[in-house]
C-alpha cells in the first residue's frame, strides 16, 4: 500500500470516529436545549425575526452586534419555520451543530490528528461554556483556528495551497463581521498570513487576489449596512 492511500485511509478513519463522537456530544447537547435559560442568542433570534418581516437592521431593527449571525439566524427561521419558542431555539442550535461538524471535519481533514484530538475535547466540554449557544463565539473559533495555524504554517515552512489564501480572506471577514471584539484580530492574523506569504514571488498573485477578495467582501457590507446606524447602534 503506497503512501498517498495510507494517509487517505488515516484521514477517512479520524473523521470516521469524529462522526461517531460528533453524534454522541449532538444527542447530549440537543437533550440539554433549554438549559441556562436565555442571552445574547436571543437578540440574535429577534434581528433575524425582524429581517425576515421586511425591516432593515440597524436603522429599524436595533442591535448592537455585529450582523452576520442575525442573517444566519434569519436564514434559519426561513428555513425551518419554527412554530413555537422551544422549536425556534432547538432548530438554531442544530444549525450550530450542523455548522460546527462542517467546519470541524474540515480541519481534520487538512490538519489531521492534532485537530481530532484537539476538536473532540473542545466539542465534548464547550457545553460548559456556552460554546452550544447560536452566539458568534461558539462559531468563529473553527476559523480563527484556522488562520492560527496557517500563519504557524507558513513561520515552519510548511505548505500553505493556493485555494488557502481565498479561504483565508472568507475567514477573516467572517470574523471580523461575526464578532465585533475579534475585529482586530482577524484583520492582523490575516495580514500577518499574506505578509508572510507576500515574500515568496511564487504566491504574490493569490496574496494580492485573497486581499481583493477580502475588501470586495467588506465593500458589499458597507454597501448593504446603513453605515451611520450601524456605527449607533
Amino acid at each position: 500500500m503506497n503512501k498517498k492511500r495510507i494517509f487517505f485511509l488515516q484521514k477517512f478513519l479520524l473523521v470516521i470516529l469524529y462522526q461517531c463522537l460528533f453524534v454522541g456530544i449532538a444527542i447530549f447537547l440537543l437533550k440539554r436545549v433549554g438549559a441556562f435559560g436565555c442571552f445574547d442568542d436571543c437578540f440574535n433570534f429577534g434581528a433575524g425575526y425582524f429581517l425576515l418581516q421586511g425591516k432593515q437592521l440597524y436603522s429599524q431593527i436595533f442591535f448592537n452586534h455585529q450582523p452576520i449571525m442575525a442573517y444566519i439566524s434569519a436564514v434559519v427561521q426561513y428555513i425551518s419555520q419554527p412554530q413555537t419558542l422551544f422549536e425556534l431555539v432547538k432548530y438554531h442550535r442544530i444549525a450550530v451543530l450542523l455548522l460546527a461538524d462542517i467546519f470541524g471535519t474540515f480541519l481534520i481533514l487538512r490538519f489531521g490528528f492534532p485537530l481530532f484530538v484537539s476538536l473532540a475535547v473542545f466539542e465534548a466540554t464547550k457545553f460548559y461554556i456556552f460554546g452550544d449557544r447560536f452566539l458568534a463565539e461558539g462559531i468563529i473559533v473553527y476559523p480563527m483556528i484556522y488562520l492560527t495555524i496557517l500563519i504557524l504554517y507558513k513561520l515552519l515552512g510548511k505548505i500553505v495551497y493556493r485555494w488557502e489564501y481565498i479561504l483565508a480572506a472568507l475567514c477573516s471577514w467572517l470574523i471580523f463581521w461575526m464578532r465585533e471584539p475579534f475585529m482586530p484580530w482577524s484583520g492582523v492574523a490575516f495580514i500577518i498570513l499574506l505578509a508572510l506569504s507576500y515574500k515568496q514571488t511564487t504566491q504574490r498573485k493569490h496574496v494580492i487576489g485573497a486581499f481583493i477578495i477580502f475588501c470586495l467582501l467588506n465593500l458589499i457590507i458597507f454597501t448593504v449596512l446603513p453605515i451611520r446606524e450601524y456605527i449607533f447602534n
